[in-house]
């Protein structure tokens, strides 16, 4: 009985932490998300590359791209990055 109950339990988790992972996939303020459309630099408006290089580590991790003719860092959503 108590297997089964472990089971159970171990199974709604997986559940719940499936259901979170493909919820956030589909946000856009989302760091776990995917945007398979093409973004535009949100300064000089140029479309950016299709395959993207990654410039540092953060946007090898999470995505995103730098505009290569302003300079300007991009989120994978098309949003500018904020210098720090």
């Amino acid at each position: 009985m108590n297997n089964v109950l472990l089971l159970i339990i171990i199974l709604v988790l997986c559940v719940i932490l499936v259901f979170i992972f493909y919820y956030s996939l589909f946000r856009k303020n989302s760091k776990l998300g995917i945007n398979p459309k093409r973004i535009t630099c949100p300064n000089c408006k140029k479309p950016l590359p299709f395959v993207r290089i990654p410039k540092n580590l953060r946007q090898a991790l999470w995505g995103g791209s730098t505009c290569p003719y302003c300079g300007t860092e991009v989120y994978k959503w098309g949003r500018e990055i904020p210098k720090t």
